[in-house]
């Protein structure tokens, strides 16, 4: 009687320390049978406590091995706290013994992925749809791994057949719109967003979303005018300022790109991106008025340390700060490590960097994107 109230009473307390304590009590109490321990791992791992979650869920599961529930949920424990090999264990062992149940083959699979093994995590998941050809959870998760493996027809493909079966699901459209930006089909993904957002007509983050897929297709200035009408609303949103200033960067405006930029980095001051193309315009913009080698070398610097001096285009931008300075020995040292760490694509204009330092020459850049024509206009607007 005494472990039911104290069940009763956890679930109806709102303090966490009062809520575990009755719980401790319950599982100090119960000498029979395992309801108050999973009541205890449960909540644990509703908090995102995998450890002890996990080590609750281990002895249930040592309690009653025969118990899929209990071992499925061992293992989603286990995946919280990123213990992979012993989930991918508990979850071969609850296949084993219930090779007709399809969640155990999700979970295994999204194990698998977490492990980069991709293409056995595709098995796993083809024999989750061949129990049960319409679950669509598992064809979309399929259509991650297909992404993982850069299989874009194949991954889109699963997610045309769940649009199919549930014409308009929001998860689907959102990730049909990720495959096409992937194919840098920039148009057809504006157009899913866009469908998303009638829906969610206020949903800032969809609209971001469009405003990073017009620049990225090539529609910069539109890109400026849709990111200033959701900073008319949301001013404080420093991925809009971020995108906006990368926008102007673009087409060459740099005062109006510092501006965005110097917004956007007291608001997310860590973001090595910020970071990075705030200093790349101080140092390399040709107006002389706006240039600033001191505190382009200060976010420079500071970008390299979040990203431990690992990220090519992030050391060039160091380079050029040192070489606005005038510390052309430096520049060259930094320019040479990220000519060494360059992918082949990048290797080349990085070398043009380094053989302007090695001439004394600090590096000056002004992009004029062109915009290309008849940028796609969202569903339920027309072209103005």
């Amino acid at each position: 009687e005494l472990v039911r109230a104290l069940l009763l009473r956890s679930g109806l307390r709102t303090d966490p320390q009062e809520q575990i304590a009755d719980l401790n009590a319950a599982v100090d109490l119960e000498q029979e049978g395992n309801t108050a321990r999973e009541a205890r791992a449960l909540l644990y791992l509703s908090r995102g406590d995998g450890e002890n979650a996990s080590k609750d869920f281990a002895e249930l599961a040592d309690r009653d091995p025969n118990n899929p529930q209990t071992r499925f949920a061992y293992a989603m424990a286990l995946v919280a706290i990123k213990k992979f090999p012993e989930a991918l264990e508990q979850a071969t062992k609850i296949i084993e013994a219930n090779p007709r149940l399809t969640g155990p083959y999700k979970l295994r699979a999204q194990v698998k992925r977490a492990l980069n093994q991709t293409k056995e995590a595709i098995a796993d998941l083809d024999t989750a749809i061949q129990l049960e050809p319409q679950d669509l959870e598992a064809m979309l998760l399929r259509a991650d791994v297909y992404e993982d493996l850069k299989d874009f027809d194949r991954a889109r493909a699963d997610v045309e057949q769940v649009l199919q079966a549930r014409p308009g699901l929001p998860a689907a459209i959102l990730q049909r719109a990720q495959l096409y930006s992937l194919q840098k089909r920039y148009d057809l993904a504006i157009a899913d967003l866009g469908q998303l957002l009638q829906q969610d007509p206020k949903n800032v983050q969809l609209r971001v979303q469009i405003a990073q897929l017009y620049l990225a297709g090539g529609w910069p200035r539109k890109a400026i005018e849709y990111t200033s009408a959701i900073l008319q609303d949301v001013p404080d949103n420093w991925i809009a300022h971020r995108g906006r200033g990368d926008a102007y960067l673009a087409i060459g405006k740099h005062a109006e790109a510092i501006a965005d930029f110097e917004t956007a980095v007291k608001l997310a001051p860590d973001h090595s991106g910020i970071l990075n193309n705030f200093a790349w315009v101080l140092a390399t913009t040709p107006d002389d008025k706006l240039r600033s080698a001191d505190r382009a070398i200060e976010f420079a610097t500071r970008a390299c340390e979040i990203t431990k001096y690992e990220e090519s285009h992030i050391l060039s931008t160091l380079a050029a700060a040192y070489a606005e300075k005038g510390d052309f020995e430096t520049a060259i040292k930094w320019s040479t490590k990220a000519v060494e760490l360059g992918t082949e694509e990048q290797k080349e204009p990085l070398r043009k960097e380094l053989e302007s330092y090695q001439q004394k020459k600090a590096w000056r850049e002004s992009q004029t994107t062109e915009e290309k024509p008849n940028p796609p206009e969202l569903p339920g607007t027309s072209k103005t």
